[in-house]
């Protein structure tokens, strides 16, 4: 017989510090037996109810594919929806062994989590793998009854470790039951992951209660928010949806990830359309370093900025312009400036230095399109003649660089 025993850090399965269990919470399986007692079959928790009650089929690979190899199977899967998630899971499987205590001749004490609601007829529930969510000094994450664990094939291993990783995840969240971390391990070791719309996805991690999800290389706020909704395109692409607040996002036109508050909008392949930034952030424009204030920035589809406000006035050298950059600055998908709220800048025009203020907007080559005057100033016309115009008015010219008399 068996000894049953009790771990010194068992004693009381409700206890908690810091905000967690010095016990944790359990793995299980279901262990059938016949009239005489022997053990006539073994299945994970997890994949007994996806299979019974959700008619998924667990598919981990032939039977001859190792532990490792069926985890990354399940893994690769969820990274298609959720790549920090997959990548975290994948991380804490990597650890598993060298986290874990294997101990023979134990009896692991029941920790009621599962609230599991169906089980085989002449079946029962054995506990395989207790989790600490809060470790003591030299106490391993998980203890696992090595009697059972030796028991199973590689399919139901893997299945284990995927449960305890993703219950690992849910447990940080403040969960206290393993209903959640049950449906995601299994769906994870089930082929339907496979061809799940994101729209589907979203909403079955949000009934998890699962907090935020990685969406778009953006991490989602996955909690009701009545001022940020979530929305899609479609089936595939989010459309807007609230950032987790201090989250980063990783863009090629910055030097440093750029750190979110708020909410975000994106465009249908995808990329980023809005954001608001939680704090300054520094890109690059045609050779320079230009660094902008906290406030809304907009991308094209390109991913090139369309709309930024610079954090504080700087001088900048472009081709013909000596440029007092003071504020919001648009930009065409191509990188070239488009408009730009400017202090004092000095054009050097082919009729000579003219000096602008305020405002400027430009031609995609370039070119100036509108300023305003600091000066009295002569320019050629699109009548062919040159006029002064006064200091103080608004020029807006055409594409040959010609003043346009009636700008209406």
């Amino acid at each position: 017989m068996r000894a049953s025993v009790v771990l010194s850090f068992c004693l009381i399965s409700t206890t908690t510090m810091a905000g967690g269990r010095l016990v944790g919470n359990g793995g299980d399986i279901v262990v059938c037996e016949n009239s005489k007692n022997e053990v006539e079959r073994i299945e994970v928790l997890d994949h007994y109810e996806a299979k019974t009650l959700r008619g998924q089929t667990v598919n981990l690979g032939d039977s001859n594919v190792s532990v490792r190899e069926k985890i990354d199977i399940a893994t690769q899967r969820m990274a298609r929806l959720a790549p920090e998630h997959a990548q975290r899971y994948e991380n804490w499987a990597e650890d598993f062994l060298t986290e874990a205590q294997f101990l023979d001749d134990v009896d692991l004490v029941d920790i009621p989590d599962s609230q599991h609601s169906i089980l085989p007829k002449n079946c029962r529930i054995q506990q395989i793998i207790n989790q600490a969510s809060v470790l003591l000094p030299r106490q391993k994450r998980y203890t696992i009854d090595n009697y059972w664990w030796q028991q199973l094939n590689n399919t139901q291993k893997a299945g284990l470790i995927l449960h305890e990783v993703v219950y690992r995840d849910t447990l940080s969240q403040g969960q206290e039951n393993s209903l959640s971390a049950r449906w995601l391990s299994s769906l994870m070791a089930s082929e339907n992951l496979e061809t799940m719309p994101l729209r589907e996805f979203v909403g079955l991690m949000q009934q998890l209660e699962f907090t935020a999800l990685q969406i778009q290389n953006v991490l989602v706020d996955l909690n009701p928010r009545p001022d940020a909704a979530i929305e899609f395109y479609n089936d595939d692409f989010l459309k807007t949806g609230p950032v987790v607040k201090g989250s980063l996002y990783h863009h090629p036109s910055f030097f440093d990830p750029l750190v979110l508050r708020h909410k975000v909008t994106f465009h249908d392949n995808g990329h980023l359309a809005i954001t608001i930034l939680e704090k300054p952030a520094t890109f690059r424009w045609s050779g320079l370093s230009i660094k902008l204030a906290p406030q809304r920035v907009e991308f094209h589809p390109n991913q090139s900025v369309k709309l930024a406000v610079i954090n504080s006035p700087i001088q900048v050298q472009l081709q013909q312009w000596e440029l007092n950059l003071a504020g919001h600055l648009q930009f065409y998908e191509s990188g070239n400036l488009h408009l730009a709220r400017i202090n004092l800048t000095h054009w050097h025009s082919p009729y000579g230095l003219i000096r602008i203020t305020h405002h400027l907007q430009l031609y995609p080559n370039g070119e100036p399109k509108s300023f305003q005057l600091v000066d009295d100033t002569s320019l050629p016309t699109e009548t062919g003649s040159f006029l002064v115009f006064k200091g103080g008015q608004i020029i807006q010219l055409n594409d040959a660089g010609k003043v346009i008399i009636d700008p209406r």
